[in-house]
């Protein structure tokens, strides 16, 4: 069995324009927060959690109490329904949407999930308003992870439960937007773009082969979810697997980090941390039998004057210089955060790209308070594996000894 998985906003519902005014006129109206930038690709997570989370900490200079999480939901459901009475008639669906979904949830090949990048009250007003009942399928949302990736993942955890299966032959997402691309593209799943004109021709240049207006011709649809199906989307079009190193690779990882860099100082910090017991994370990324990427984190010590917080560098990623601008790096930083995540670690920092980590939650917002021995400004980040994490955390960041050597 396959599954298809379904984002609501602007893909099984016309809530996009609406969702937007009440979701803002909710910070105005809990917190007094006003003036708030949507244009929602500058932030570094586009679901209501992520948002909230990020516009608390660019407005108040904190991040937001379950209490104030709570009001701000309350409130949002309020204004979504008043904008409905006000419009005199319910939330539209996307034209198809739902005998759409009643023939595939009754078909033999298709399993149905929801992942929302919304909070779930406000998902299930907006489903119900719709006329789209969807309870019963198993869902995840913005409650279960600030990531649409984890969200997906959370999707697809509960769906296996859900249907008594422990892995499906297929995984699609249907979307809309940009963000539901690249998720697809960090999990290496099917994706099916639901859009029209210039927002339809986004999709396609992220990367989407296969983009529908609505949900009117249900044959053309499930040719395009059996297409997807057969071509997941993958970063930079690329079939790589990311693992742990072996002791096999330490040749390659070293000729990598030569190349990528133009000098040998990178592959003799892999080899001396390594050699000093300081990596607690190395992967690489692998192509038709051949290392071409590599990622390290190493231990880190932040030395605050209530003592020290533990946690992790990520230094340095590299790789080969004809496998760049391709999605190789970018799925190495996804995994890698995963796996730290999963190890139970809280703190990442890094030197890097300011135009290139951001994506990834790191900022140097969050850094601001951490003294680097190599200087700050924008490309000395950090990111909270656990939300909070960083909450009053000042200090002085201590690199293992080897760094030494590049100051």
């Amino acid at each position: 069995m396959n599954l298809a998985i379904f984002d609501i906003d602007g893909t099984l519902t016309e809530s996009v324009a609406v969702d937007e005014v009440c979701f803002v006129q909710a910070f105005r109206d809990v917190l007094g927060i006003k003036r708030i930038n949507t244009d929602w690709l500058e932030y570094n997570f586009q679901t209501d959690s992520g948002l909230t989370l990020e516009i608390c900490r660019n407005h108040l200079g904190r991040d937001p109490s379950a209490a104030e999480i709570r009001r701000l939901q309350d409130r949002f459901v309020e204004l979504l329904c008043a904008a409905v009475e006000e419009a005199g008639r319910p939330i539209r669906q996307i034209p198809g949407a739902a005998p759409f979904l009643h023939w595939l949830r009754a078909h033999a090949r298709w399993h149905v999930a929801i992942a929302t990048g919304g909070w779930a009250v406000s998902a299930r007003f907006k489903l119900a308003s719709a006329g789209l009942p969807l309870d019963g399928l198993p869902w995840a949302s913005a409650d279960d992870a600030l990531d649409r990736v984890d969200i997906l993942r959370t999707a697809i955890r509960r769906a296996g439960k859900h249907y008594a299966q422990d892995t499906f032959g297929k995984v699609i997402y249907v979307g809309d937007g940009v963000w539901d691309v690249r998720a697809a593209k960090a999990l290496g799943i099917g994706f099916l773009g639901l859009a029209t004109d210039n927002k339809a021709g986004r999709l396609v240049k992220e990367g989407a082969s296969c983009v529908l207006p609505d949900f009117l011709d249900p044959v053309r649809v499930s040719e395009c979810l059996e297409e997807v199906a057969r071509n997941p989307i993958r970063e930079g079009g690329m079939s790589v697997t990311i693992r742990p190193e072996t002791a096999a690779d330490l040749d390659a990882i070293r000729h990598v980090n030569c190349l990528a860099f133009g000098q040998e100082d990178e592959a003799w910090l892999v080899r001396v941390l390594r050699d000093g017991g300081y990596l607690r994370l190395s992967l690489v990324a692998e192509k038709d039998g051949q290392v071409v990427g590599h990622i390290l984190f190493n231990d880190l010590s932040i030395i605050t004057e209530a003592g020290i917080v533990p946690a992790l560098a990520l230094a340095p990623m590299a790789v080969l210089p004809e496998c760049q601008r391709q999605g190789i790096g970018s799925a190495l930083v996804r995994k890698g955060l995963e796996e730290c995540r999963r190890q139970g670690h809280k703190i990442v920092v890094v030197v890097g790209h300011s135009h290139f980590y951001p994506r990834f939650g790191f900022s140097s917002k969050l850094a601001s308070a951490l003294a680097s021995p190599f200087g700050g400004g924008d490309s000395w980040m950090a990111v909270e594996l656990v939300p909070g994490a960083l909450n009053g955390v000042a200090g002085r960041v201590q690199y293992p000894p080897p760094f030494g050597a590049l100051v």
